[in-house]
Formats: C-alpha cells, sequence, structure tokens
C-alpha cells in the first residue's frame, strides 16, 4: 500500500470518528434550539395551511429551530411544554404536513398529508 492509500484511510478513519463523536453529544450535533423557542405554544401554529411558503411560516413563527429531514425538509420547532412541531415540505414552496409531537410521543396531525 502506497503512502496516498494510507493517507486516504486514516482521513476516513478520523472522519468516522469525529461523526461517532458527535453523534454521541447532546442533540447528536444538531445545534440548540435558537432563542425564543421556550415561549412558543401550539396555538402559535394555528394559521398553518397546506400549501403554504415556508416564507410565510416564518413571517409568523420565525426560523425553525432544527432542519431534521434527509431528501425531504422537516423543520422542527420546539414548544414551551416540550412537545415539539414538525413541518414537512418537499420544496420549500409548499407546506406538505405538519405534526405536533407531543412529550408523550403520540403525534398528532395539524395539517394531515
Amino acid at each position: 500500500m502506497n503512502s496516498i492509500e494510507k493517507l486516504k484511510k486514516s482521513l476516513w478513519l478520523i472522519l468516522i470518528l469525529l461523526m461517532i463523536n458527535a453523534c454521541q453529544a447532546p442533540n447528536c450535533g444538531f445545534p440548540e434550539p435558537t432563542v425564543g423557542a421556550s415561549e412558543r405554544q401550539k396555538s402559535d401554529f394555528n394559521f398553518l395551511a397546506k400549501g403554504m411558503s415556508y416564507d410565510e411560516i416564518v413571517a409568523h413563527v420565525g426560523k425553525e429551530d432544527r432542519d431534521i429531514g434527509s431528501g425531504l425538509y422537516i423543520l422542527e420547532y420546539s414548544l414551551s411544554d416540550g412537545s415539539k412541531v414538525h413541518l414537512s415540505f418537499a420544496t420549500l414552496d409548499s407546506l406538505y404536513i405538519a405534526s405536533l409531537i407531543p412529550v408523550d410521543g403520540q403525534t398528532e396531525y395539524i395539517i394531515k398529508p
């Protein structure tokens, strides 16, 4: 094995170790919620309608705390009672699904698919 191949293997190993270490941290490497999230309540999302754009939603409730999607945009907002609101978009032009995830984990749809 030449030195370039050894270097590539070493870099991959370092990358894997960094990823493992990040997922042992709180929130698995996701940023902490933004300031103000502790003040949000379920009623703050009563305006939602299927097809709304991301920009329209941000104008009402601010930027999401995290994007937890992969392939789709799934934006997560943390609420003051510990529950979360998930907003799903295929593109940021049109809201597809909105759901409330209470602390007990029983999903409740705000907007059904």
